[in-house]
């Protein structure tokens, strides 16, 4: 048969081999078509399956990261919980104080107040209405009114003595005039 395919006319043989080798150039393309498709699947394969990795590992880590979020809230609001109560005590401590010392205040006033009333007595009081006969006259200060005072300024002989200054030269002599 092979035979009858040769023995055509030369012109519907070239196309009949052009034919052939389109076939087989054809089935080649198609097969490195398929491949390149298959190594695409399995490229998106392993990228899904990497992602899902990924995605997993990260909501394993979202999980802890909410576990631990939620004991430091809780440390929080435990520590808030003291801070309160710790600010009850010194308010109570503090209102205890302040109503200890006002009693105390009271106290001092009432006392005070019983004081002034034993001191109010008319006994006690200071007269405000004095005699000018029992007012005894102050002594003047100056017994002789009429004597004339006088300030002079004395100078002694030991203002005008020369003093020596510290220096580097002992002969040299400085005068200081006195003050």
């Amino acid at each position: 048969m092979d035979n009858n395919f040769r023995s055509l006319r030369p012109d519907i043989q070239k196309i009949i081999d052009d034919f052939v080798k389109f076939r087989i150039q054809y089935c080649l393309l198609e097969s490195n078509y398929r491949g390149i498709q298959e190594d695409h699947r399995l490229d998106i394969a392993n990228i899904n399956q990497t992602n899902a990795d990924q995605i997993s590992r990260m909501e394993e880590e979202i999980e802890i990261l909410r576990s631990q979020l939620a004991g430091v809230e809780e440390l929080h609001r435990e520590e808030i919980i003291n801070i309160r109560m710790k600010y009850e005590r010194e308010k109570s401590n503090y209102q205890r104080t302040i109503s200890t010392l006002k009693k105390q205040i009271h106290d001092l006033q009432t006392a005070l107040e019983k004081s002034v009333e034993l001191n109010s007595h008319p006994a006690f009081q200071k007269s405000t209405f004095i005699n000018q006969s029992q007012l005894k006259k102050m002594p003047s200060i100056f017994k002789w009114p009429s004597l004339e005072i006088k300030k002079s300024s004395i100078t002694t002989q030991d203002s005008k003595k020369k003093r020596k200054l510290y220096s580097i030269e002992e002969d040299a002599v400085v005068d200081i005039p006195p003050q």
